[in-house]
């Protein structure tokens, strides 16, 4: 377990809040994340000082970001300091939000209201951990777990079983039976939540190490609102793929297709409100690997010439990640060898037409043409066989 080392941007909002009189303290995952031995991404901070004594106090540098929910965002040199007023929270009607809040006397009181033991952890400047919940206990056991009863915490806020999933998948943490049955149970909750929060949290899961979780998110229901059943395949060779790009996503997409458990990659990814070029790629290498994939490089240049490089390279990920293909380099290797297979390797270019008289429409076709014929002719992409060809089809 690490020490806890608050930069000192973070330290100066706290010796601000302190110096007028209120407590304060960070909290949450920066907390848990340092306590880790990680980097945390951004970092909060927990106070007495009600919001508006904080916009009072940071003047210009406060914004006014949540003040319906007591948060402030600070600016400091290179970073937002998210600083809240220490609260509880009144109904959740909508499982996503409180209808109401009511600022809260204590700490304690404070992380009461948190999703998970690992995140109701504060740290003040004077080193002392507050720990009500033992989340630094659940952190040693790499486990996460509920604050409380998990059944309630989801009803409140149903974006916290993604969010569970994720912190789990990201930090490599095991989730206690009683919060893990609890994400099964309360599946169903999701249905309220915007396919955009859906889809972050989503996105998030898939790119950590632990795969499994992915696996969780189908099994347990939380896709159902999208009509997407339960029968969740093997997705443990999705930790083969890359994080980056959109190997990953198309990997899903192909296994679940395969599977039956989605009819279209493209719906699938549409109700989630991904953006158009992800689910271009995406149902294009579905469809390329649904339909099978070639081993020799003629057939791989005429792929991607239709579908372009960036589909082929990742439909040969995931074909050798998935079905143990064994031609996943071909797609690269014709990039890094030259070789032509799209207009712009071509050993001439338009202009080179627009001499010999084509105009329009007839300068692209032209050009896709002999594409096609360099492909069957590798030998023959030269400025002089191609001129002469194009010189012989403007006379026909």
């Amino acid at each position: 377990m690490s020490k806890v080392k608050i930069p000192d941007t973070v330290a100066d909002v706290i010796i601000k809040l302190e110096e007028a009189g209120y407590e304060a303290y960070a909290v949450g995952g920066c907390v848990r994340d340092s306590i880790m031995g990680l980097t945390p991404q951004d970092w909060d901070v927990t106070t007495s000082a009600a919001p508006e004594k904080t916009m009072e106090i940071f003047g210009e540098r406060a914004i006014p970001t949540g003040l319906q929910y007591g948060t402030v965002s600070v600016k400091c040199d290179g970073c937002i300091v998210e600083v809240t007023t220490f609260r509880t929270d009144g109904v959740y009607t909508d499982n996503r939000r409180p209808d109401s809040i009511a600022y809260a006397s204590s700490l304690p009181e404070d992380l009461s209201r948190r999703d998970f033991t690992v995140n109701a952890i504060a740290y003040s400047l004077s080193d002392e951990i507050i720990d009500p919940f033992n989340g630094l206990r659940d952190i040693n056991n790499r486990l996460l777990r509920a604050v409380g009863t998990a059944k309630d915490r989801f009803e409140e806020d149903a974006l916290r079983m993604f969010r569970g999933l994720r912190i789990a998948a990201k930090l490599g943490l095991s989730i206690h039976p009683n919060t893990f049955s609890a994400i099964y149970e309360k599946a169903h909750l999701a249905a309220f939540l915007s396919a955009e929060r859906i889809r972050d949290e989503f996105k998030k899961i898939l790119v950590c190490p632990n795969t499994y979780m992915i696996t969780c998110v189908f099994e347990s229901g939380l896709m159902a609102s999208f009509g997407v059943g339960s029968n969740c395949p093997d997705l443990e060779d999705l930790g083969e793929l890359p994080v980056e790009g959109f190997s990953r996503l198309s990997g899903l997409c192909y296994a679940l297709k395969k599977n039956a458990v989605i009819s279209s990659p493209k719906g699938f990814l549409e109700d989630l409100h991904f953006d158009k070029h992800s689910i271009k790629v995406a149902d294009a290498v579905c469809q390329l690997l649904m339909s099978g994939i070639p081993n020799d490089k003629k057939s791989w240049k005429k792929l991607m010439f239709a579908y372009g490089d960036e589909v082929c390279i990742t439909a040969a990920l995931v074909a050798k990640a998935m079905d143990k293909y064994e031609y996943a380099s071909m797609p690269e290797d014709i990039l890094e060898s030259g070789e032509c297979w799209s207009v712009k390797t071509l050993a001439i270019d338009g202009n080179a037409l627009l001499e010999l008289g084509y105009s329009g429409k007839s300068i692209g076709l032209a050009l896709e043409e002999l594409v096609a014929y360099v492909i069957e002719e590798p030998s023959h992409n030269t400025a002089e066989t191609l001129i002469a060809l194009a010189k012989s089809n403007i006379l026909k």
